[in-house]
């Protein structure tokens, strides 16, 4: 098997033997737990529903978190419950809603009308305070990490630990 660049992926042993190797990302892992053809997984922030928040997987997953959810909710069960290789950033002063168009369009009305205090308050609840473009080039650079080497196998280094170029990524245990 071969990625789009023409080069054999980590995975042709896999495939060789007649296993799909699928990678997917998306907001959950749902999809995951009901297609084991999908070997790799990311979750961009959404809620882990279903049975999968405790049954977990068995497979590579990375669970983007941001920094105003706490504990106790759905994904932190889904998190314990996860069973392949994993890794979890959490991007400092980033909401639920940071990597999502609402992010940029939010900050562009906040600017072009007056907003009352507690419209402001709210967006920021949502959005964090992370800028859009450094949430933007945060997740495309854990992503494309992740599914560089999962399945292609090429390391970036971004997914062992903290990096200087990404110092608002903290890493949850």
């Amino acid at each position: 098997m071969r990625d789009m660049t023409g080069r054999p992926t980590c995975w042709s042993v896999l495939t060789a033997m007649g296993a799909a190797a699928l990678a997917r990302r998306g907001h959950g892992g749902g999809v995951m737990a009901a297609d084991h053809r999908i070997m790799a997984g990311a979750d961009l922030d959404g809620s882990v529903n279903g049975s999968v928040a405790t049954t977990g997987l068995d497979r590579l997953f990375v669970l983007m978190r941001n920094a105003s959810r706490g504990r106790g909710t759905t994904r932190e069960e889904f998190w314990w419950h996860l069973r392949g290789w994993r890794r979890s950033p959490r991007p400092r002063a980033s909401g639920h809603r940071t990597r999502t168009d609402l992010s940029p369009l939010m900050r562009q009305l906040d600017r072009a009308l007056p907003l009352p205090p507690e419209a402001v308050d709210a967006m920021t609840d949502a959005i964090g305070t992370i800028t859009a473009d450094r949430a933007v080039v945060v997740g495309r650079a854990w992503q494309g990490a992740f599914f560089d080497l999962h399945p292609r196998c090429r390391d970036r280094r971004v997914l062992s630990g903290p990096s200087p170029r990404f110092p608002e990524i903290e890493f949850v245990p």
